[in-house]
This record gives structure tokens, C-alpha cells and sequence, in this order.
């Protein structure tokens, strides 16, 4: 995300990164790679660069993740404001209770919907935690400073024995 945010236009990132590299047969290697040939880099902004710079400086212990089981704990302590960044229909078919929808693509549009306190916990997820993490990294550059990443999504909230409601 951040690489796009800067220009970059053919960065992608890897589903279920090495992990799902390796489940699929991907070959891993431990010995160096050939030095790349660097291309033409974008004209970035110079205050989009540090904004960037200093999301990706200062990532909290985790990368601003949070696991399943102390997210159950937290719903139950001090419940963060929850929100389901999945399209309309994976959120019909079940979510974590409380939860709020907002597609990813759609994010910029409910900014005033979240807590006016941008200390407040905010916790994103979808289903894999892939687009939970580019929202939980726009939100901290936009100044919500204690969001975060349910790691792993719903998938991993049900693998940890927890129910997705309607």
C-alpha cells in the first residue's frame, strides 16, 4: 500500500505472503538474488514521503496486528469500535457482534462515522487480514493511532473457536 500511495504502480503485495507462497509449491531459497536493475523511480511528494516514512519508522511491536484471542479479551474489557471492511455480502453472511461495514474502497467515505477520539481503539478485519491491513495502515497515517489488524480475519477469529454472528 505504501508503495502505491507513493507511485508505484505495479506494487502488489503477495496473498498470505511467504506462507501462502509456500503452500502453493513456491519455491523458497535462502542463498542472495541477483542484484534487481532499478527502473525509473515516480516523482513522489514530499509530504506524502514523510508522512509515509514516518508511519513505516515508528510500526508498533506486531506491525499493529492483533490476535484473535486477545481481541476476545479486549471485546470484553474495553470493547474497541469494530469495523468489517469486507464487501456488503461477506459481512451479511456473518461477522464479529458489533461490527461495523465499510468496504475498503469505500473507507474515505465513513471517516465520521469512527470515534472522534483518535486515541480510541479501532480494530479492522475482513477475511484474511489482508485488507484489514491496508485499512488499519491508513487510518494510523490519517492519525487514528490505536488501530489495529485483527490478525488472521474472521478466518482466524472462527479457527480460534469464536462465532461470527449475522
Amino acid at each position: 500500500m505504501a508503495l502505491n500511495l507513493l507511485g508505484y504502480e505495479n506494487a502488489v503485495s503477495l496473498r498470505k505472503g511467504l506462507n501462502g507462497w509456500a503452500a502453493v509449491g513456491g519455491e523458497l531459497v535462502v542463498e542472495s538474488t541477483p542484484q534487481v536493475v532499478m527502473g525509473a523511480f515516480p516523482e513522489v511528494d514530499a509530504n506524502l514521503w514523510t508522512t509515509v516514512d514516518a508511519y513505516l519508522s515508528s510500526l508498533p511491536d506486531g506491525f499493529g496486528a492483533i490476535k484473535a484471542d486477545d481481541l476476545n479479551v479486549a471485546l470484553a474489557e474495553n470493547p474497541p469500535f469494530l469495523l468489517d471492511v469486507r464487501e456488503p455480502s461477506e459481512f451479511e453472511a456473518g461477522t464479529i457482534a458489533g461490527a461495523v461495514n465499510a468496504p475498503l474502497r469505500q473507507l474515505g467515505d465513513i471517516l465520521d462515522s469512527l470515534p472522534e477520539d483518535m486515541e480510541a481503539a479501532i480494530v479492522v478485519f475482513d477475511s484474511i487480514g489482508h485488507r484489514g491491513a491496508f485499512a488499519a495502515e491508513a487510518l494510523q497515517m490519517l492519525g487514528f493511532v490505536n488501530t489495529r489488524n485483527l490478525s488472521g480475519g474472521t478466518d482466524a477469529w472462527v479457527a480460534a473457536g469464536f462465532s461470527l454472528g449475522q
